[in-house]
Protein backbone atom coordinates (compact mmCIF):
# COMPACT_ATOMS: atom_id res chain seq x y z
CA UNK A 1 0.00 0.00 0.00
CA UNK A 2 1.36 4.16 -0.42
CA UNK A 3 0.49 6.92 1.25
CA UNK A 4 0.02 9.77 -0.75
CA UNK A 5 -0.57 12.36 2.25
CA UNK A 6 -4.45 11.84 3.35
CA UNK A 7 -5.34 7.96 2.24
CA UNK A 8 -3.90 4.58 1.97
CA UNK A 9 -4.48 2.79 -1.50
CA UNK A 10 -3.48 -0.42 -2.68
CA UNK A 11 -0.77 -0.62 -5.44
CA UNK A 12 0.06 -3.59 -7.86
CA UNK A 13 3.65 -3.24 -7.25
CA UNK A 14 6.57 -0.81 -5.66
CA UNK A 15 7.60 0.89 -8.99
CA UNK A 16 3.36 1.95 -9.33
CA UNK A 17 3.60 3.28 -5.88
CA UNK A 18 6.67 5.71 -6.18
CA UNK A 19 5.34 6.54 -9.86
CA UNK A 20 1.78 7.33 -7.98
CA UNK A 21 3.23 8.53 -5.10
CA UNK A 22 6.60 10.36 -5.91
CA UNK A 23 5.24 13.54 -4.31
CA UNK A 24 4.22 12.10 -1.25
CA UNK A 25 7.09 10.07 -1.24
CA UNK A 26 9.38 12.60 -0.75
CA UNK A 27 7.22 13.55 2.33
CA UNK A 28 8.29 13.13 5.64
CA UNK A 29 5.30 12.05 6.50
CA UNK A 30 4.59 9.69 3.88
CA UNK A 31 5.88 5.60 3.61
CA UNK A 32 5.60 2.71 1.68
CA UNK A 33 4.20 0.02 3.99
CA UNK A 34 4.75 -4.14 2.73
CA UNK A 35 3.00 -6.55 4.97
CA UNK A 36 0.98 -3.81 7.32
CA UNK A 37 -1.75 -1.82 7.57
CA UNK A 38 -1.59 2.23 8.73
CA UNK A 39 -1.98 2.35 12.16
CA UNK A 40 -1.55 -0.53 13.29
CA UNK A 41 1.11 -0.12 14.87
CA UNK A 42 2.70 -3.18 13.17
CA UNK A 43 6.17 -2.63 12.31
CA UNK A 44 7.35 -2.44 8.25
CA UNK A 45 9.03 -5.40 7.44
CA UNK A 46 10.37 -3.97 4.29
CA UNK A 47 13.99 -4.47 5.56
CA UNK A 48 14.14 -8.29 6.63
CA UNK A 49 12.10 -9.02 3.53
CA UNK A 50 14.73 -7.48 1.30
CA UNK A 51 16.96 -9.62 3.06
CA UNK A 52 15.27 -12.42 2.29
CA UNK A 53 15.18 -11.54 -1.17
CA UNK A 54 19.04 -11.51 -1.07
CA UNK A 55 19.37 -14.57 -0.07
CA UNK A 56 17.16 -16.44 -1.94
CA UNK A 57 18.92 -14.55 -5.18
CA UNK A 58 22.23 -15.65 -4.12
CA UNK A 59 21.04 -19.25 -3.82
CA UNK A 60 19.85 -19.11 -7.19
CA UNK A 61 23.07 -18.16 -8.46
CA UNK A 62 24.96 -20.47 -6.53
CA UNK A 63 22.54 -23.41 -8.07
CA UNK A 64 22.14 -22.06 -11.72
CA UNK A 65 25.85 -20.25 -12.20
CA UNK A 66 28.57 -22.19 -12.91
CA UNK A 67 32.48 -22.08 -11.70
CA UNK A 68 33.14 -21.55 -15.42
CA UNK A 69 30.39 -19.03 -16.64
CA UNK A 70 31.82 -16.82 -13.76
CA UNK A 71 35.42 -16.92 -15.22
CA UNK A 72 33.46 -16.21 -18.38
CA UNK A 73 31.61 -13.14 -17.13
CA UNK A 74 34.43 -12.13 -14.35
CA UNK A 75 37.36 -13.09 -16.22
CA UNK A 76 40.24 -16.07 -15.29
CA UNK A 77 40.53 -14.39 -11.66
CA UNK A 78 36.80 -15.08 -10.66
CA UNK A 79 36.02 -17.29 -7.81
CA UNK A 80 32.46 -19.27 -7.33
CA UNK A 81 32.70 -20.58 -3.98
CA UNK A 82 30.34 -24.24 -4.06
CA UNK A 83 28.35 -23.51 -0.78
CA UNK A 84 25.57 -25.20 0.98
CA UNK A 85 22.71 -23.68 1.85
CA UNK A 86 23.41 -22.98 5.52
CA UNK A 87 27.11 -21.98 4.57
CA UNK A 88 25.11 -19.43 2.15
CA UNK A 89 22.71 -18.42 4.80
CA UNK A 90 25.86 -18.12 7.31
CA UNK A 91 27.97 -16.12 4.70
CA UNK A 92 25.37 -13.83 2.68
CA UNK A 93 24.28 -10.82 4.88
CA UNK A 94 22.52 -7.56 3.63
CA UNK A 95 21.67 -4.47 5.76
CA UNK A 96 19.33 -2.25 4.42
CA UNK A 97 18.91 1.26 5.46
CA UNK A 98 14.84 1.45 5.26
CA UNK A 99 14.71 5.54 3.95
CA UNK A 100 11.47 6.13 2.90
CA UNK A 101 9.70 3.21 4.52
CA UNK A 102 9.78 4.60 7.83
CA UNK A 103 11.32 1.76 9.44
CA UNK A 104 14.80 3.61 11.44
CA UNK A 105 18.33 2.51 10.06
CA UNK A 106 19.62 -0.06 13.09
CA UNK A 107 22.27 2.18 13.65
CA UNK A 108 20.50 5.66 14.23
CA UNK A 109 18.26 3.64 16.24
CA UNK A 110 20.93 2.42 18.97
CA UNK A 111 22.29 6.00 18.97
CA UNK A 112 18.22 6.85 19.33
CA UNK A 113 17.71 4.46 22.21
CA UNK A 114 21.58 3.66 24.10
CA UNK A 115 19.51 2.30 27.22
CA UNK A 116 18.18 -0.69 24.92
CA UNK A 117 21.44 -1.81 24.26
CA UNK A 118 23.94 -0.94 26.75
CA UNK A 119 22.82 -3.60 28.75
CA UNK A 120 26.01 -6.01 27.79
CA UNK A 121 29.46 -5.71 28.70
CA UNK A 122 32.45 -8.38 28.77
CA UNK A 123 36.13 -9.40 29.12
CA UNK A 124 38.22 -11.73 27.48
CA UNK A 125 39.43 -14.80 29.29
CA UNK A 126 42.07 -17.60 28.34
CA UNK A 127 40.81 -19.48 25.69
CA UNK A 128 37.51 -18.52 26.34
CA UNK A 129 34.96 -14.88 26.51
CA UNK A 130 33.01 -13.44 29.43
CA UNK A 131 29.60 -11.80 28.63
CA UNK A 132 27.99 -9.86 31.69
CA UNK A 133 23.98 -8.75 31.24
CA UNK A 134 21.75 -7.07 33.56
CA UNK A 135 21.64 -9.77 36.23
CA UNK A 136 23.59 -13.07 34.98
CA UNK A 137 27.04 -13.63 33.52
CA UNK A 138 28.30 -16.25 31.53
CA UNK A 139 31.24 -17.43 30.30
CA UNK A 140 32.32 -20.11 27.58
CA UNK A 141 35.53 -21.41 26.90
CA UNK A 142 37.61 -23.20 24.39
CA UNK A 143 38.83 -26.62 25.75
CA UNK A 144 41.98 -27.79 24.90
CA UNK A 145 40.17 -30.91 23.14
CA UNK A 146 38.16 -28.52 21.25
CA UNK A 147 34.60 -28.69 23.14
CA UNK A 148 33.24 -25.48 24.10
CA UNK A 149 31.90 -25.83 27.63
CA UNK A 150 29.17 -22.81 29.04
CA UNK A 151 28.64 -21.78 32.50
CA UNK A 152 26.88 -18.71 33.97
CA UNK A 153 25.78 -17.70 37.26
CA UNK A 154 23.86 -14.42 38.72
CA UNK A 155 25.83 -10.91 39.33
CA UNK A 156 25.77 -10.32 43.44
CA UNK A 157 23.21 -7.96 43.26
CA UNK A 158 21.27 -8.97 45.64
CA UNK A 159 23.07 -7.29 48.57
CA UNK A 160 21.27 -4.20 49.40
CA UNK A 161 24.34 -1.91 50.19
CA UNK A 162 25.85 -2.67 46.89
CA UNK A 163 22.39 -2.26 44.71
CA UNK A 164 22.21 0.94 46.71
CA UNK A 165 25.56 1.98 45.67
CA UNK A 166 25.18 1.39 42.34
CA UNK A 167 22.42 3.74 41.90
CA UNK A 168 24.83 7.01 43.46
CA UNK A 169 26.55 9.06 40.55
CA UNK A 170 30.11 8.66 41.18
CA UNK A 171 30.11 6.21 43.47
CA UNK A 172 28.18 3.40 41.59
CA UNK A 173 31.02 3.39 39.20
CA UNK A 174 33.65 2.04 42.17
CA UNK A 175 31.07 -0.40 43.31
CA UNK A 176 30.30 -1.84 39.53
CA UNK A 177 34.51 -1.91 39.48
CA UNK A 178 34.96 -3.81 42.41
CA UNK A 179 31.74 -6.16 41.68
CA UNK A 180 33.54 -6.47 37.74
CA UNK A 181 36.72 -7.25 39.29
CA UNK A 182 35.80 -10.15 41.69
CA UNK A 183 33.45 -11.84 38.80
CA UNK A 184 36.71 -11.39 36.35
CA UNK A 185 38.97 -13.29 38.49
CA UNK A 186 36.50 -15.82 39.48
CA UNK A 187 36.63 -15.90 35.71
CA UNK A 188 39.82 -15.96 34.61
CA UNK A 189 40.81 -18.42 37.50
CA UNK A 190 38.09 -21.07 36.02
CA UNK A 191 39.39 -20.70 32.24
CA UNK A 192 43.06 -21.32 34.02
CA UNK A 193 41.94 -24.38 35.15
CA UNK A 194 40.31 -25.66 32.01
CA UNK A 195 43.32 -24.57 29.68
CA UNK A 196 45.50 -26.65 32.11
CA UNK A 197 43.22 -29.20 31.84
CA UNK A 198 41.44 -29.70 34.98
CA UNK A 199 38.62 -31.67 34.29
CA UNK A 200 36.83 -31.18 37.89
CA UNK A 201 35.10 -27.49 37.71
CA UNK A 202 33.99 -28.05 34.34
CA UNK A 203 30.21 -27.32 34.56
CA UNK A 204 30.49 -24.48 37.35
CA UNK A 205 32.47 -21.46 37.87
CA UNK A 206 34.46 -21.42 40.87
CA UNK A 207 33.73 -18.89 44.08
CA UNK A 208 36.69 -16.29 44.51
CA UNK A 209 37.41 -18.41 47.94
CA UNK A 210 40.38 -16.38 49.99
CA UNK A 211 43.43 -17.66 47.75
CA UNK A 212 41.24 -15.79 45.32
CA UNK A 213 41.09 -12.58 47.20
CA UNK A 214 44.77 -12.38 48.46
CA UNK A 215 45.26 -12.54 44.99
CA UNK A 216 42.94 -9.78 43.79
CA UNK A 217 44.26 -7.82 46.55
CA UNK A 218 47.94 -8.51 45.81
CA UNK A 219 47.23 -7.69 41.79
CA UNK A 220 45.42 -4.06 43.03
CA UNK A 221 48.58 -3.17 45.16
CA UNK A 222 50.61 -3.95 42.03
CA UNK A 223 48.98 -1.96 39.76
CA UNK A 224 48.90 1.01 42.54
CA UNK A 225 52.47 1.28 42.88
CA UNK A 226 53.45 1.09 38.99
CA UNK A 227 50.78 3.26 37.40
CA UNK A 228 50.36 5.89 41.01
CA UNK A 229 53.48 5.58 42.58
CA UNK A 230 56.05 5.03 40.01
CA UNK A 231 54.75 8.04 38.40
CA UNK A 232 55.22 10.24 41.11
CA UNK A 233 59.13 9.28 42.25
CA UNK A 234 59.70 10.46 38.85
CA UNK A 235 57.97 13.38 38.89
CA UNK A 236 59.87 14.53 42.10
CA UNK A 237 63.21 13.04 40.57
CA UNK A 238 62.66 15.69 37.72
CA UNK A 239 61.92 18.56 40.50
CA UNK A 240 65.02 18.25 41.97
CA UNK A 241 66.64 18.96 38.51
CA UNK A 242 64.21 21.48 37.14
CA UNK A 243 61.81 23.09 40.04
CA UNK A 244 58.85 24.06 37.88
CA UNK A 245 55.52 22.42 39.35
CA UNK A 246 53.28 21.97 36.35
CA UNK A 247 56.45 20.55 34.76
CA UNK A 248 56.69 18.28 37.21
CA UNK A 249 53.13 17.16 36.86
CA UNK A 250 53.01 16.70 33.34
CA UNK A 251 56.06 14.23 33.76
CA UNK A 252 54.02 12.48 36.39
CA UNK A 253 50.72 12.32 33.52
CA UNK A 254 52.25 11.59 30.87
CA UNK A 255 54.78 8.83 32.44
CA UNK A 256 51.59 6.74 33.76
CA UNK A 257 50.27 7.32 30.38
CA UNK A 258 53.64 5.96 29.09
CA UNK A 259 53.69 2.89 31.68
CA UNK A 260 49.88 1.96 30.54
CA UNK A 261 50.57 2.10 26.54
CA UNK A 262 54.05 0.18 27.20
CA UNK A 263 52.74 -2.49 29.61
CA UNK A 264 50.10 -3.21 26.61
CA UNK A 265 52.49 -3.28 24.14
CA UNK A 266 54.79 -5.53 25.81
CA UNK A 267 52.68 -8.31 26.80
CA UNK A 268 50.61 -7.71 23.83
CA UNK A 269 53.95 -9.59 22.24
CA UNK A 270 53.71 -12.62 24.24
CA UNK A 271 51.63 -15.68 22.28
CA UNK A 272 49.38 -16.26 24.85
CA UNK A 273 48.26 -12.87 25.59
CA UNK A 274 47.53 -11.98 21.51
CA UNK A 275 44.83 -15.05 21.74
CA UNK A 276 43.86 -13.55 24.69
CA UNK A 277 43.59 -10.18 22.74
CA UNK A 278 41.67 -11.81 19.53
CA UNK A 279 39.10 -13.39 22.11
CA UNK A 280 39.06 -9.78 23.60
CA UNK A 281 37.54 -8.44 20.01
CA UNK A 282 35.32 -11.52 19.63
CA UNK A 283 33.82 -10.30 23.07
CA UNK A 284 33.43 -6.67 21.51
CA UNK A 285 32.48 -7.64 18.09
CA UNK A 286 29.33 -10.32 19.18
CA UNK A 287 28.34 -7.00 21.24
CA UNK A 288 28.42 -4.77 18.28
CA UNK A 289 26.56 -6.94 16.42
CA UNK A 290 23.56 -7.43 19.08
CA UNK A 291 23.62 -3.48 19.26
CA UNK A 292 23.35 -2.75 15.53
CA UNK A 293 20.65 -5.49 15.77
CA UNK A 294 22.17 -7.98 12.94
CA UNK A 295 21.83 -11.75 13.00
CA UNK A 296 24.21 -13.44 16.44
CA UNK A 297 26.14 -15.76 13.71
CA UNK A 298 30.34 -15.79 12.65
CA UNK A 299 29.55 -14.18 9.05
CA UNK A 300 27.56 -10.79 10.42
CA UNK A 301 29.54 -10.71 13.20
CA UNK A 302 32.68 -10.82 11.66
CA UNK A 303 31.88 -7.40 9.92
CA UNK A 304 31.68 -6.08 12.91
CA UNK A 305 34.69 -3.33 14.29
CA UNK A 306 36.65 -5.11 16.94
CA UNK A 307 36.93 -2.01 18.97
CA UNK A 308 34.19 -0.89 21.32
CA UNK A 309 33.30 2.70 23.08
CA UNK A 310 32.73 1.25 26.55
CA UNK A 311 35.44 -1.07 26.52
CA UNK A 312 37.53 -1.49 29.50
CA UNK A 313 40.81 -0.38 28.28
CA UNK A 314 38.72 2.40 27.82
CA UNK A 315 38.33 3.08 31.21
CA UNK A 316 41.98 2.79 31.92
CA UNK A 317 43.20 5.08 29.43
CA UNK A 318 40.11 7.81 30.98
CA UNK A 319 41.27 7.12 34.47
CA UNK A 320 44.48 8.27 33.23
CA UNK A 321 43.29 11.38 32.04
CA UNK A 322 41.49 12.11 34.60
CA UNK A 323 44.20 11.41 37.20
CA UNK A 324 46.34 14.06 35.40
CA UNK A 325 43.47 17.00 35.11
CA UNK A 326 42.53 16.38 38.84
CA UNK A 327 45.84 16.21 40.64
CA UNK A 328 46.73 19.12 39.96
CA UNK A 329 44.24 20.83 42.39
CA UNK A 330 45.82 18.59 44.90
CA UNK A 331 48.62 21.47 45.60
CA UNK A 332 52.04 20.80 46.96
CA UNK A 333 53.34 19.11 50.12
CA UNK A 334 55.69 17.26 51.10
CA UNK A 335 56.65 13.99 49.12
CA UNK A 336 54.65 11.89 51.76
CA UNK A 337 51.86 13.87 50.62
CA UNK A 338 52.04 13.39 47.28
CA UNK A 339 52.44 9.58 47.76
CA UNK A 340 49.12 9.32 49.97
CA UNK A 341 46.95 11.70 48.06
CA UNK A 342 47.54 9.69 45.32
CA UNK A 343 46.22 6.58 46.97
CA UNK A 344 43.09 8.70 48.60
CA UNK A 345 42.45 9.80 45.06
CA UNK A 346 41.91 6.89 43.05
CA UNK A 347 38.11 5.88 44.03
CA UNK A 348 37.11 9.43 43.04
CA UNK A 349 39.40 9.42 39.84
CA UNK A 350 37.70 6.26 39.04
CA UNK A 351 33.83 7.45 39.92
CA UNK A 352 34.33 10.61 37.64
CA UNK A 353 36.19 8.02 35.03
CA UNK A 354 32.94 5.85 35.43
CA UNK A 355 30.54 8.56 35.00
CA UNK A 356 32.59 10.06 31.76
CA UNK A 357 32.44 6.87 29.65
CA UNK A 358 28.74 6.25 31.00
CA UNK A 359 27.67 10.04 29.52
CA UNK A 360 30.29 8.93 26.37
CA UNK A 361 28.06 6.25 25.24
CA UNK A 362 25.12 8.42 25.21
CA UNK A 363 26.76 11.66 23.98
CA UNK A 364 28.98 10.48 21.08
CA UNK A 365 28.56 13.85 18.74
CA UNK A 366 29.76 15.92 21.84
CA UNK A 367 33.28 17.32 20.69
CA UNK A 368 35.02 16.64 24.16
CA UNK A 369 33.92 13.03 24.30
CA UNK A 370 34.26 12.55 20.52
CA UNK A 371 37.88 13.16 21.17
CA UNK A 372 38.47 11.03 24.21
CA UNK A 373 36.72 7.90 22.11
CA UNK A 374 38.83 8.04 19.60
CA UNK A 375 42.02 8.40 21.97
CA UNK A 376 40.27 5.20 23.73
CA UNK A 377 39.25 3.39 20.03
CA UNK A 378 43.31 4.07 19.29
CA UNK A 379 44.33 2.28 22.11
CA UNK A 380 41.82 -0.62 21.57
CA UNK A 381 44.27 -1.44 18.49
CA UNK A 382 46.49 -2.71 20.84
CA UNK A 383 44.47 -4.44 23.02
CA UNK A 384 42.18 -6.36 20.04
CA UNK A 385 43.34 -8.83 17.39
CA UNK A 386 41.54 -10.04 14.29
CA UNK A 387 39.52 -12.85 16.02
CA UNK A 388 39.48 -16.19 14.03
CA UNK A 389 35.91 -17.93 13.40
CA UNK A 390 36.33 -20.58 16.20
CA UNK A 391 36.93 -17.71 18.85
CA UNK A 392 33.72 -15.78 17.19
CA UNK A 393 31.73 -18.61 17.94
CA UNK A 394 33.20 -19.04 22.02
CA UNK A 395 31.84 -15.32 21.74
CA UNK A 396 28.38 -16.54 20.47
CA UNK A 397 28.08 -19.24 22.87
CA UNK A 398 28.91 -16.98 25.98
CA UNK A 399 26.36 -14.17 24.79
CA UNK A 400 23.53 -16.55 24.29
CA UNK A 401 23.96 -18.44 27.94
CA UNK A 402 23.51 -14.97 29.21
CA UNK A 403 20.28 -14.41 26.96
CA UNK A 404 18.84 -17.51 27.77
CA UNK A 405 19.28 -17.47 31.66
CA UNK A 406 18.24 -13.91 31.39
CA UNK A 407 15.20 -14.77 29.21
CA UNK A 408 14.35 -17.77 31.56
CA UNK A 409 13.88 -15.24 34.44
CA UNK A 410 11.93 -13.40 32.28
Amino acid sequence: EAYDGSSWTEVADLNTAREDHGAAGASNTSALCIGGEPGSGKVDITESWLKDLAWFAAEILLQELQPQQAIEIAGPQAFWPMLNKQQLYDSVYLDIAAGSTGMPDSQQNTLKNPNSVSNYGGQALIEGVLIRGRKYFGIALRTPEGEIITATDSISSSNKILHYLKSIPFVRGLSILAESMVIGSRSLRWSSAIAAGDTTERSKIPALGKSGAVGLVITLSISIVFFFIIPVLFSSLSYTFFPIRWLSLFIEGFSRLLFLVGYIWVIGKSDEIRRVFQYHAAEHQTIQAYEQQTQINVASIRRQAKEHPRCGTSFLLTVVLVSGILLIFVGSGPFWWHIVSRVLFIPIIAGIAYEIIRIGSKKQSFFPIKLLLTCNIALQKLTTSKADDEQIQVAIAAFEAVRNSEDNEG
